[in-house]
Order: structure tokens, then sequence, then C-alpha cells
């Protein structure tokens, strides 16, 4: 990936990409066409080159085949088999990033259990109000601001457009940020509306002026966040409205050049109800593709946690839906992980688990046990 693809954080640091080390990165975004081929970078291409572990990677490296890194890798191998990697340049191709991949801000509406705050305002919120809860989740809140609406930072993105294909948004929910409309308008009055626009969104903007711009766009991608149907959904991603979702999806299913795609998380919250997701893409016609992401951090959110009856119910429920999905959608490295053995320093976790569920379970009215029983029974005895 860092000989295609150039990843900006929601914190304003530059990284080899979003599931990289958090702690390791490349520095603040200061000029990203002279970032692409920083001595840092290039050092760590000719590790890459010469077949040696990059130490930013291990994530990627553990998850094996249900990685990022495989799935990118095999896809750009179909894409582009006569590609030639460079050390200093990246590529023979652009010499420069194809796929230019931001994280604006954190500004966001939602308080997913998943997430923390330097990803949404948010949560950032509720640590200020809770601070409390910043020991129990395991997130200290700290002052940052939205890179994007620097203007040296925007200039430096807009000096890249005219050579990327690809623009990703994440965020936060980049629908929101002010930094992101000033782009997309400067991009539509630039005549750069041929770039491949990849929006990740939670799904709750569908009015406004970043919305409307949309249209000018030939080519998007929407990333619908979503981790379950109803109840599930509205409790993993805090502040949701299942039925406003399901508006949106259909609004943005009818929106033209626009491909809708699902990205579910997988974690202990939803391993007992992610099929009805399954199910609620099929019903709506398999638009696009559905994207599974392990939860692996926070640690007691996975679903390695699951006892043997757990990993048993939750491979019942999930059996013949293989068939609708790919290796990248990565269902197939779920039920892998299912069939693992339990990890023998478990209870550990459970327990931070059940604090954890406790703690913002109390503070934002909510109940664990009206998802799913069995998840009820782990809060009351682990």
């Amino acid at each position: 990936m860092p000989f295609t693809h150039q990843y900006v954080t929601t914190t304003g640091r530059v990284n080899l990409c979003c599931i990289a080390d958090y702690g390791n990165d490349l520095g603040p975004v200061t000029n990203l066409k002279e970032q692409w081929s920083s001595p840092e970078i290039v050092e760590v291409r000719k590790r890459m080159l010469a077949d040696k572990p990059e130490p930013r990677c291990t994530l990627c490296y553990e998850q094996g085949s249900g990685s990022d890194r495989v799935s990118h890798n095999t896809r750009y191998a179909k894409q582009y088999p006569d590609l030639q990697l460079n050390a200093t340049t990246g590529n023979d191709a652009w010499h420069a990033p194809e796929w230019l991949d931001l994280r604006p801000g954190r500004l966001c509406n939602l308080k997913c259990r998943m997430c923390f705050s330097d990803v949404s305002s948010a949560i950032y919120d509720e640590l200020q109000e809770h601070p409390h809860l910043a020991d129990i989740v395991g997130d200290q809140p700290r002052v940052i601001a939205d890179w994007l609406d620097n203007p040296e930072s925007l200039e430096s993105v807009k000096a890249l457009i005219p050579h990327v294909r690809v623009l990703k948004l994440a965020g936060g929910e980049p629908l929101f940020m002010p930094g992101v409309l000033k782009l997309l308008r400067w991009m539509v009055d630039q005549d750069y509306t041929d770039v491949h626009l990849d929006i990740t969104t939670n799904g709750t903007r569908l009015q406004g002026k970043t919305f409307k711009l949309l249209e000018h766009f030939k080519h998007i991608d929407i990333q619908f966040s979503m981790c379950g149907t109803g109840i599930t959904n509205d409790y993993i991603r805090s502040g949701a409205d299942w039925e406003q979702l399901k508006a949106a999806y259909t609004s943005y299913v009818n929106t033209p050049n626009c491909r809708v795609n699902i990205m579910a998380t997988v974690q202990l919250y939803n391993i007992f109800n992610i099929h009805t997701l399954i199910d609620f893409w099929i019903e709506h016609g398999k638009q696009g593709f559905m994207l599974f992401n392990l939860v692996n951090y926070p640690q007691a959110l996975s679903i390695d946690l699951l006892d043997k009856r757990g990993r048993e119910l939750a491979g019942a429920t999930l059996a013949g839906y293989e068939k609708f999905f790919g290796t990248e959608a990565r269902l197939a490295h779920i039920l892998d992980r299912l069939n693992q053995d339990i990890p023998v320093d478990i209870d550990g976790l459970r327990k931070s688990w059940v604090q954890r569920t406790q703690a913002l379970d109390t503070v934002r009215d909510e109940s664990i046990s009206n998802i799913h029983p069995l998840l009820g029974e782990y809060h009351a005895t682990w």
C-alpha cells in the first residue's frame, strides 16, 4: 500500500494506512507531495521490496489472509498487473499516490462502542462530561483540530488531486466537515469531478451543501457504516436511528453514479446478529459489496472472548452465507476465527468487557440484555 496509497489520520498525521501502528507515524501533514518521497517512507518501501517485515504493519501480518494488506495487494495485482514498484516514487505509473486516503478530522455525531475520542467529537464530549469513563474504556481525550480546516493543509491536498485516481474521505463523519465542503467545492469548480470519490459515512447526513455537491462527480463509492439491524446497530452506534438509516440507504442507492457498499465491524456486541445485516443487504438487491472488519482493538470487544457455546451459536447463524461473498469480504476469516481455540488468558478481557459495557450502559441509559440473551448472560456471569 505505501507504493500506491497515502494516508492521513484524523489528528493530521501521515501514516502507512489506517491499520498501521498509531503510535509510530510518519509525522504531521506539511507538504504531502514532498512527504510521498520522504526519506522515512523510502526506507519503508525498501524494506518491503526486500521482503523484510515493516514494524508498523504487525497487525496485518498477524491477521494473515483476512488482513487489509492481503485484500488490497490482491486487488492491485488484478487491476494493475504490470505496475512496477519503486522505493522513491512509489510506482512507475503515477509517481504519486493513486489513492489518497484522508480522515480530515473527528467531527462526528455518533458514539460507536468500538470508536474513540480521536475519531469522534461526540465521544470526546462524552468523556469530558463523564471523566470517570476514560480509564474504563482506555481513552484519554485530547484537544485536536480538524486539520483540513488549516489553509496550508488544504493546499497540500489540492496539489495532489490532479495526480490521484481515488480520493477516500472518512472520519469522523466527513459529510459534516467544513474542510471537506471546501475541498469538494474546489474540485467541482476546477473540473476534477472525474476523480473517484470513496466516502465512508454513517448515513445521517442527507442534506446540506456537501451532500448536494456529490451529484457533480462521475464515480462515487459510498461505504455505509452499519453494525447490525434495528436495536443492535443503534446500541453499537449510539446516536443512530435504524429507521432513518434504512431511508438513507435507499436514498444513496438511488443517487446517480453512486455505488453503495456496507461496511460492518464484527465484535462481541453483534456477532449473534450480524446475519440480519446480511439479510438486509440481500433483500435490498445486494448492491455493491459487504465488508466485515473484525474489531481487534479495543481487545475487550473481540469475538475471541466467546466461550464454546457462543462460538458454536455464532457459527451456526452465519453458516451458509459464505456463498454470497468472495474472500475480500472476510466472512470466511470470521468463521475461521470462531473455530480457533479460546485464548488461555481471556478472563481479564472478559471482565474488562463487563466493566466497559456496564459503564457505557449506565451513562447512555441502555442495556446489553436487549441485544441478545447470551450477551446478557455473559454480562451477569463474567
